[in-house]
């Protein structure tokens, strides 16, 4: 009984130790899609977090930002119209 308690603990350890490296040999990363897509960001304009696939993406002086909302993504784009340039 204590040899078959043992084999199984062995196994399982094997098994613990090879799943994270499976995924390597077979292509995946820990970096898909998925991953990428349930990254939190935050909102440079009202300071919200929210998961990025969900965000509103705009190129504001060549740097691609995010937002939580079309309002504030238009909001942002005005208040850098306003602001003097630091040339």
């Amino acid at each position: 009984m204590i040899r078959l308690l043992l084999l199984a603990l062995i196994i399982y350890a094997v098994y613990r130790y090879l799943k994270p490296r499976w995924g390597i040999l077979h292509g995946r990363r820990g970096d898909d899609e998925e991953t990428q897509e349930a990254e939190l960001i935050k909102d440079p304009q009202c300071g919200a977090y929210f998961l990025k696939h969900q965000g509103v993406s705009a190129r504001i002086d060549g740097e691609k930002l995010y937002f939580c909302s079309p309002e504030c993504r238009d909001a942002y784009a005005a208040r850098r119209r306003k602001e003097p340039k630091d040339e």
